[in-house]
């Protein structure tokens, strides 16, 4: 037997306070239960129904005016000639509650079967809150990571420029210190041969120095040698 509307709401009308649990468990079970109700995929099914209603509706509208003309006709009609009229009255009174029923067992079959697909399911509106928020500072974290990662390329570049004017620096010092190794090495080889060349002046000074003094004797010699016959000269002339 098909349950009645009160009874199916009463024994699970609790499922309709039952918060979305924001754990990462209760999101799972979330996901999980609207999952299985898969709406999307219901979504046809729900739009038949809605528009079996819809007609539903439209042929009581229908029902009802031609139950309003049998009346019209049932009260136009000579109190005589009512008994008559009984018959097609009930019937047409008969057809409406036939159509109402039809539509209110139709109406509560769709009603009745989307609550007890959503009986279990639970509130999504905190879910989707802490989801939005997580989201936000998703955004925000990852903004954040962007702006630290251009900073760190940023950083890099100027680390590398650094690296680079360090390297450039050593090199520069590097060629100072051989070029300043080179300036010594020909200095001391000019010193050194100054040295040998003093060396060989002071040697040939001696030397000079040296022929100077045989000179010098040998001008005096030949200075008294010039004297004494000069003194002999003049002895033989006098």
């Amino acid at each position: 037997a098909p349950l009645s509307l009160s009874s199916t709401v009463a024994s699970s009308g609790r499922a309709w306070a039952r918060p979305m649990a924001t754990t990462d468990d209760g999101l799972q079970q979330a996901a999980t239960c609207w999952a299985t109700i898969a709406l999307d995929d219901r979504r046809s099914e729900l739009d038949e129904q809605s528009l079996r209603i819809g007609d539903l509706q439209i042929q009581s509208v229908e029902t009802r005016e031609r139950l309003r003309s049998v009346v019209r006709e049932m009260k136009d009609t000579p109190v005589p000639e009512r008994p008559a009229k009984v018959g097609p009255l009930i019937k047409a009174f008969q057809g409406a509650v036939d159509e109402l029923t039809q539509r209110a067992s139709f109406a509560e079959g769709a009603f009745l079967g989307v609550y007890k697909l959503l009986d279990d399911a639970p509130d999504p509106t905190p879910g989707l809150r802490e989801a939005r928020t997580n989201r936000q500072a998703l955004t925000a974290a990852v903004a954040e990571a962007e702006g630290l990662r251009e900073t760190s390329e940023q950083r890099g570049k100027e680390v590398a420029d650094l690296r680079a004017k360090l390297e450039d620096a050593a090199e520069e010092r590097r060629r100072v210190l051989e070029e300043r190794r080179r300036v010594e090495e020909e200095a001391r080889e000019v010193r050194a041969a100054a040295d040998r060349g003093a060396s060989a002046l002071a040697a040939r000074c001696e030397e000079a120095q040296a022929c100077v003094a045989e000179l010098q004797v040998a001008l005096e010699a030949q200075r008294a040698e010039a004297d004494a016959a000069r003194a002999e000269a003049e002895a033989a002339v006098g």
